[in-house]
């Protein structure tokens, strides 16, 4: 029994030191004000996004992150992200367990128009039996082989590229090959050089020539920030041309131009475009976005011209010193700017936007530059995407529409407010 003892003790004080280990962890953890969180899937191997910042992927085994309520997504590009808040304390550990579903989309496939014996042929997606044709099918995001098999002619296959929230259409037309030949797509915008989404997904700027695609109706719309979007449908033909012209238009904005001396006195100055007299300071004025207006003193001779930035509300206040003119950009609303962080931290309510399925699809990234007007009372009333993404920008507007804040008090008065916000969207290596 005494030889025994030294061993008992040995191994109590081993327990107690590891005791004391741990609880000196979760002390410091605790007075440096981060907390332990765990996050699990079926499947594992998902990407983890916290508060919008890329985590990693599952398993995620005791990570630190800051005390308080975080937002946690869990998804990927074959499943639908799953959303949940966590309150995470000091020193203290917290398990999420999640299970997301496969994401599917709508999948119509029939013969090409004209095409006779293709009727109840089998349908086969990625191998598994779906159906026959012709037919609407539900299938995973990530399918990537259709193939059809008709009773007497060869099989067909194809490629798949699907696109959420809509429609995918396929039309076939087996041939002695395996798969039909791809399109030709030329398209030409007026002005130049403006962005272009196929099917939701960026595909370059006009002039876009001789891009090869899958048969079939494709989404064809170019959008920038001074131009309204143009949008068409059009059908890729196998091995045939098309050509695509898209006219736009610039969008417009009333832009409100006050000129002074500096010593603060309003002057009269002409507002033109292109020439064009629009009428005399103090006044509010239609114009062009992106373009160049001039402010004309014609009695002293003078004048200055300005670019007008990609904004949808703005105003101008020109300042004459000493014969040179100087532009002041100002809000046309009398909100107070908040910083960025400050803004966030009276956020009461919403989620940071998910990441778009076609851009994780297509790999896209993107950081957008947001301004953000909120109304007394804290809701969302304005959004000028500075820099966007047609691709991210329907998804950042449908967050930001649930967005709540604590309202912003000056002398005891609620007051608009409004920031200059950045959303980066990163996918993980």
């Amino acid at each position: 029994m005494r030889t025994a003892l030294p061993a008992v003790c040995l191994l109590l004080s081993a327990q107690l030191l590891t005791a004391c280990a741990t609880l000196g962890k979760q002390h410091r953890e605790a007075v440096a004000g981060k907390g332990l969180l765990t996050v699990r899937s079926e499947p594992p191997g998902l990407p983890v996004m916290i508060d919008g910042l890329p985590a990693g992927k599952t398993p995620l085994e005791r990570i630190q992150v800051a005390a308080g309520t975080r937002a946690v997504r869990v998804g990927g590009t074959c499943y639908v992200e799953t959303f949940e808040k966590v309150d995470v304390v000091p020193g203290e550990e917290r398990r999420i367990s999640v299970a997301p579903v496969l994401a599917t989309v709508e999948l119509e496939v029939k013969p090409q128009p004209g095409l006779l014996g293709l009727d109840q042929a089998e349908v086969l997606v990625d191998g598994r039996r779906l159906g026959e044709m012709p037919g609407r099918f539900t299938v995973p995001a990530c399918s990537k082989v259709l193939e059809v098999r008709p009773a007497k002619a060869e099989a067909y296959k194809q490629v798949l590229w699907l696109v959420g929230k809509r429609l995918n259409s396929v039309e076939v037309a087996p041939g002695p090959g395996t798969e039909l030949p791809p399109g030709i797509l030329t398209v030409h915008s007026v002005p130049p050089g403006v962005p272009i989404l196929l099917d939701g997904a960026p595909l370059g700027i006009t002039p876009l020539d001789e891009q090869t695609l899958p048969p079939g109706v494709h989404d064809v719309r170019v959008e920038g920030l001074c131009h309204a979007a143009a949008q068409e449908m059009v059908r890729v033909e196998p091995a045939r041309e098309h050509e695509l012209v898209m006219t736009l238009h610039a969008r417009e904005t009333e832009l409100e131009v006050t000129v002074r001396d500096d010593q603060g006195k309003e002057l009269a100055a002409e507002v033109l475009e292109k020439d064009q007299v629009l009428g005399v300071t103090p006044g509010s004025f239609r114009v062009s976005q992106c373009t160049f207006i001039r402010i004309r003193r014609p009695k002293l001779g003078l004048g200055e011209q300005f670019r007008i930035p990609p904004w949808q509300y703005h105003e101008l206040v020109v300042v004459w010193k000493d014969g040179e003119a100087k532009a002041n950009w100002q809000p046309a609303h009398s909100a107070k700017y908040l910083r960025p962080d400050t803004l966030v931290s009276r956020r009461i309510g919403g989620a940071q936007p998910s990441y778009p399925m076609a851009a994780r699809v297509t790999g896209q990234e993107a950081t957008l530059v947001v301004r953000i007007l909120l109304t007394p009372d804290g809701r969302v009333s304005e959004l000028d995407f500075l820099t966007g993404d047609p691709m991210f920008n329907e998804e950042v507007a449908r967050a930001l529409s649930n967005w709540r804040f604590s309202p912003y008090l000056v002398d005891g008065q609620a007051v608009g407010t409004y920031t200059v916000y950045k959303f980066v969207f990163k996918l993980d290596p």
